[in-house]
């Protein structure tokens, strides 16, 4: 796709492709510090996490990288990710911490990290596809 259609707003208020993956990119990072905290902590672990997540992606640079790079940082942060996650046992999974005055655990964290992708995925299809 050409870095045009990347750094192409759908509109003033939404983001382009490139901010969607420095979103996630970013997003990837956090999520794993939580998955860290979890892991780390018995008994209720601190989840909450400095800046909103829409927003920790803004002013590092991100917009201004080619895709290839962008694609490097995900793929490194995701391969980061999954290397805290495989071979858990069950009872590392049901690990629990809180976020934002919810309870949660490491399963709930798991299923948030893909739906989040699933999200962000159709939104840059639909961008791309315009």
């Amino acid at each position: 796709v050409d870095d045009s259609v990347l750094s192409k707003k759908p509109t003033p208020e939404e983001w382009s492709v490139k901010e969607i993956a420095a979103h996630m990119i970013t997003t990837e990072a956090m999520f794993a510090a939580m998955i860290r905290r979890l892991l780390e902590t018995d008994g209720w672990a601190d989840l909450n996490t400095e800046g909103l997540p829409w927003k920790l992606h803004e002013g590092l640079g991100y917009e201004a990288i080619s895709a290839a790079e962008l694609v490097g940082h995900f793929r490194s942060n995701r391969a980061e990710l999954l290397e805290l996650l495989t071979g858990l046992s069950p009872d590392l999974w049901s690990r629990r911490g809180f976020r934002i005055g919810h309870g949660l655990n490491l399963l709930d964290v798991g299923c948030y990290v893909a739906n989040h992708d699933l999200g962000h995925l159709a939104q840059i299809r639909h961008i791309c596809h315009e």
